[in-house]
C-alpha cells in the first residue's frame, strides 16, 4: 500500500504542473488501471499513478465545467442562486461591504437565459437588507472570471479561488430595492452556524477579542483585525485561529472519555459493546460536530479522515503501524479531493504528523510533560522549517517558545470554555456569558504575550525562497538530525542544511539594471536593481484595512529577492494607486531616502525635484518632472518621471503625467526622455501618451500596469493604436502578470511571471476591446 499511495500521490501533483487539462475521455482508462493494480503486483506502483492522474484529471474537468461565458464578463446580468457559507461583513456595520457566496442556478442578460456558473464570490455594498447563508436572491451583478494578481513571492489568488471552487467574483449593483430576496433559507448546517454567529454577537460582540472565539467556535475567521492576523504568523501561532486538527483531536479526545464513561456507567451496556470501542465512536461524532461548525472546511475535512482511520483501527482491534495509518489517510484525503495538494496546510498537516511519528521513534521521550511538550514543539518547528522557506519565505523562530504557552492554553482553558459556552446558549444564557466572558479573559492574557513575542525583532527570520535542490538537502539533513543521539551520520545533517541558510538569489553585476514592474492590480508598483542597491517606484493600492499592496505584493517580492532593505523608496504622488501600501513598506522594511512630490503624506519624505540626479553601481538615475516652480493644476502632472540609465540602456517611470506634462518633458528633456522600456503614463489614460511623447521616447516596451478589466477600461483603445502605429511591444500587467527586465550589453527578453508559470485552471485572456 505504502507504494501505491506514494505513485497515487505523484500522479496527482503531475497533473497539476501541466499548463493545460488533457482529454477529459482519457478518464475511460481508470478502470484498466485499477484492473492492473488489482492484477498485476509489478505495475501496482505505475498504474497507482496513472489513477492518480486520471482521478484529479475526472475532478479538475468537474471543476471547470462551471465557467462564466465570456460574452458575460464585465456585463450587467441578472443572477439567481442561493447563499451559501456564512455571509461576511468586511466593512464597517453601518454602510458597510457583505462579502458573500452565491451558488448560482440561472444568469439573465437581455432576454437570454443561461446555465448558472457554479459557486460565485460576490461583494455588496450598503446592503440594508441582512444576508442569511440559505437565502435564495434575485441580483443584479457584475461579473468577471477567476483572475488574481500574479507576482514572485506573491499570494497566488486565482489559485486559492479554484481550491475553494469559487467560477466567478463580482459584485451586486444597484439599488438594495432592485434586489430581490426570493425564499427564506432552509434549515441547514451553515444556517445553524449563522445562528449561532448572531447569538454570539449579541452576547460578547463589543469585547476586543470577540472575533477569536467567533473563530473557535463556528470557524468565522473575518472577525479576526488584520493586526492580529499579522501577530499570529509572526507567532507561528496561527494554527490556533481556526477550528483546526489540533482543536477537533482536542474535542475527540473528550468525546472518548465522556463517552467512555457514560457507556459504563449502566454496567450491562458494556455486554452489548466494550467502553472502548463506544468511547470510539463518541470521539468521532464528537468531532464530527465540531467539524460542522466549522462548515466542513478544508483543515476539518483532513482531520476527520485521520481520526476515522484511527477509530477503525480501534474497532477492528487492530494496531496499524502508524505510518500505514497515516499513508491510508493521505489517500483517503486524496480521493475526497485531489485538488486539496494546492493547499499549502495539506502539506503541512500531513508533515508535521509524519515529523512526529519519526522523532517519536528515533529516541526515548522525556518523562516529564512540559519537557515532552517542548521537545514536541522544538521538533515541529525545525523539522516544519524547510517547507515554511519554501512556501512562505519566512520562519517564526520564536514559534515553539510561543506555541510551548499557547497550545495547552487554548486546548485545555480557551476551546472548552468556548465549546461549553456555545452549548448553553440557548438553555442557559447567563450562564454561557460567563463561559464565553472567561474565554475572552483567557485570550486577552495569552494575547499580552503574543503582541510581544511578535514585536521583538527576532521573532520572525525572513530568508530567500530556496531552490529544489538547497529544499531537497534540507529535507535530507533534518532527517538526519533528527535521529537518535550517538547514531554515525547526524553530524551530516548540519552540512546539507547550509544550502538552505546560505542560499544567496543572484544580483546584477556592476553597471547592470534589474527591472521589475509588479502586478498590483489597477496601480503601480516597480522595483529597479542594481549590484548593491534597491529603489521602490510606488507602491500600489490600499483598500481600507484588509488589503494593501504594499503588504501584499512589494514586501513579498523584496523577501524573496534576498531584498532586506531599501535604498530609495519614490511616491510619484497622492493618488491611492500609487500611496496606497507606503505605510505598510516603511513599517516592515528599513528604508533610507524617500522622495515624493507629496512629502507631507510620506514620513521622512523631500520633495522629488527636475533636475535631481543620483549614481548607483554605474547605473545613473534621474528625476524629470516636477519642475522646481510647478503649478500644474492637478496631482497627476505633478508626478515624479524617473529616468534610469546604464549601458546605454534606459527605463522610464512616468507615474500619472498627463498630456500637459509631457509637452513640458518633451520641450524640457527631448534628448533624455529616450528609453527601451516605458511604463506608460496614467496606466494608458487616453489624457496621456500624446504622439510627440511617444515619439520622443520612442520605447521598445511599452508597460501598462492596470488592473484586469479595471473600471477605467484601461488602457484606452485609442492609446494602444497610437503604440502600435510606433511598432511598440505592449506588454500589460493584467494579461503577463509582474514583468521583469535585466539590462546588461543588451535587453532581455521580457520574463512574464504568469506566462512563466501557467496552469490549467487559469482563465484565459479575452481583450476587452
Amino acid at each position: 500500500m505504502r507504494t501505491g499511495t506514494i505513485a497515487f500521490l505523484l500522479g496527482v501533483l503531475t497533473l497539476q504542473v501541466l499548463p493545460s487539462l488533457p482529454d477529459v475521455r482519457l478518464v475511460s482508462l481508470l478502470p484498466v488501471a485499477l484492473w492492473l493494480i488489482w492484477r498485476m503486483p509489478s505495475l501496482r506502483g505505475p498504474a497507482a499513478f496513472f489513477c492518480g492522474m486520471l482521478w484529479a484529471l475526472w475532478r479538475a474537468h468537474l471543476v471547470l465545467a462551471d465557467v462564466l461565458p465570456p460574452a458575460l464578463e464585465d456585463r450587467t446580468v441578472v443572477v439567481e442562486g442561493r447563499v451559501i457559507g456564512l455571509p461576511e461583513q468586511v466593512g464597517d456595520a453601518s454602510g458597510g461591504v457583505w462579502r458573500f457566496q452565491l451558488d448560482s442556478d440561472a444568469l439573465r442578460a437581455a432576454t437570454h437565459i443561461y446555465p448558472g456558473c457554479g459557486r460565485i464570490l460576490l461583494y455588496w455594498r450598503s446592503a440594508k437588507l441582512p444576508l442569511r447563508t440559505g437565502e435564495r436572491w434575485w441580483l443584479t451583478v457584475r461579473l468577471k472570471r477567476p483572475h488574481g494578481r500574479l507576482n514572485p513571492g506573491g499570494f497566488d489568488y486565482e489559485t486559492w479561488l479554484y481550491l475553494h471552487r469559487l467560477r466567478a467574483t463580482g459584485r451586486v449593483l444597484g439599488r438594495d430595492a432592485d434586489n430581490h430576496r426570493l425564499a427564506v433559507a432552509a434549515p441547514s448546517i451553515d444556517g445553524l452556524r449563522a445562528g449561532l454567529r448572531l447569538q454570539l454577537e449579541d452576547t460578547i460582540g463589543a469585547y476586543p477579542q470577540a472575533g477569536l472565539v467567533y473563530a473557535l467556535a463556528i470557524g468565522a475567521r473575518d472577525g479576526i483585525a488584520p493586526a492580529a492576523r499579522r501577530v499570529f504568523q509572526r507567532t507561528g501561532t496561527s494554527h490556533l485561529l481556526a477550528i483546526s486538527g489540533l482543536h477537533i483531536g482536542l474535542v475527540a479526545a473528550l468525546g472518548f472519555l465522556l463517552g467512555r464513561w457514560l457507556w459504563s456507567l449502566p454496567v450491562r451496556t458494556l455486554l452489548w459493546l466494550p467502553a472502548q470501542q463506544f468511547g470510539a465512536l463518541s470521539s468521532l461524532a464528537a468531532a464530527l460536530v465540531y467539524a460542522a461548525m466549522a462548515g466542513f472546511s478544508i483543515p476539518t475535512q483532513r482531520a476527520l479522515i485521520m481520526l476515522g482511520v484511527l477509530v477503525i483501527d480501534r474497532l477492528r482491534y487492530r494496531q496499524t503501524p502508524p505510518l500505514d495509518s497515516l499513508l491510508l489517510a493521505l489517500l483517503l484525503v486524496l480521493l475526497c479531493d485531489p485538488l486539496a495538494v494546492l493547499a499549502v496546510g495539506f502539506w503541512l498537516s500531513f508533515a508535521a504528523v509524519a515529523i512526529l511519528l519519526y522523532s517519536g521513534g528515533n529516541g526515548v521521550l522525556p518523562r516529564s510533560p512540559w519537557a515532552r511538550l517542548g521537545r514536541t514543539h522544538l521538533v515541529m518547528a525545525v523539522g516544519l522549517a524547510p517547507l515554511l522557506m519554501a512556501w512562505l519565505g519566512q520562519n517564526p523562530l520564536l514559534g515553539p517558545v510561543a506555541n510551548l504557552v499557547a497550545v495547552p492554553w487554548v486546548s485545555f482553558v480557551v476551546v472548552p470554555l468556548v465549546l461549553f459556552g456555545v452549548l448553553t446558549l440557548s438553555a442557559a444564557p447567563f450562564l454561557a456569558f460567563w463561559l464565553l466572558r472567561g474565554a475572552l479573559l483567557a485570550l486577552a492574557l495569552l494575547w499580552r504575550l503574543l503582541e510581544w513575542l511578535a514585536g521583538l525583532d527576532l521573532a520572525v527570520w525572513h530568508h530567500p525562497v530556496p531552490g529544489l535542490a538547497a529544499l531537497v538537502c534540507a529535507i535530507v539533513g533534518i532527517g538526519l538530525l533528527l535521529m537518535p543521539r550517538g547514531l554515525p551520520g547526524r553530524v551530516m545533517g548540519l552540512v546539507l542544511v547550509l544550502p538552505l541558510v546560505l542560499n544567496r538569489p543572484a544580483r546584477p553585476a556592476y553597471g547592470e539594471i534589474w527591472f521589475t514592474l509588479l502586478d498590483v492590480g489597477q496601480g503601480l508598483s516597480a522595483v529597479v536593481r542594481t549590484a548593491r542597491h534597491t529603489l521602490v517606484f510606488d507602491t500600489g493600492a490600499a483598500y481600507g484595512d484588509r488589503f494593501d499592496a504594499g503588504r501584499a505584493v512589494v514586501l513579498p517580492y523584496l523577501r524573496q529577492a534576498g531584498i532586506g532593505r531599501l535604498d530609495m523608496l519614490i511616491v510619484s504622488h497622492g493618488d491611492r494607486d500609487h500611496i496606497g501600501g507606503a505605510a505598510s513598506l516603511l513599517e516592515e522594511m528599513e528604508v533610507g531616502d524617500r522622495l515624493t512630490s507629496v512629502p507631507a503624506r510620506v514620513p521622512g519624505g523631500r520633495a522629488c525635484v527636475d533636475g535631481q540626479h543620483w549614481r548607483w553601481d554605474g547605473v545613473g538615475f534621474t528625476i524629470l518632472n516636477p519642475p522646481a516652480d510647478a503649478r500644474f493644476a492637478s496631482s497627476n502632472n505633478r508626478s515624479c518621471v524617473l529616468r534610469v540609465a546604464g549601458g546605454g540602456r534606459a527605463v522610464l517611470l512616468t507615474g500619472d503625467i498627463e498630456t500637459r506634462a509631457e509637452t513640458r518633458l518633451v520641450a524640457a528633456h527631448r534628448q533624455e526622455l529616450a528609453a527601451e522600456v516605458l511604463v506608460v503614463p496614467h496606466h494608458g489614460s487616453k489624457t496621456s501618451s500624446s504622439p510627440a511623447f511617444i515619439e520622443a521616447v520612442r520605447p521598445a516596451y511599452a508597460l501598462y500596469p492596470s488592473g484586469y478589466r479595471n473600471a477605467y477600461h484601461f488602457p484606452h483603445r485609442r492609446v494602444v493604436l497610437r503604440y502600435r502605429r510606433h511598432h511598440v511591444r505592449q506588454l500589460n500587467t493584467a494579461r503577463s502578470g509582474a514583468l521583469e527586465f535585466r539590462f546588461g550589453r543588451t535587453v532581455s527578453v521580457p520574463a512574464a511571471y504568469r506566462e512563466m508559470h501557467w496552469r490549467y485552471w487559469y482563465s484565459p485572456w479575452v481583450d476587452s476591446r
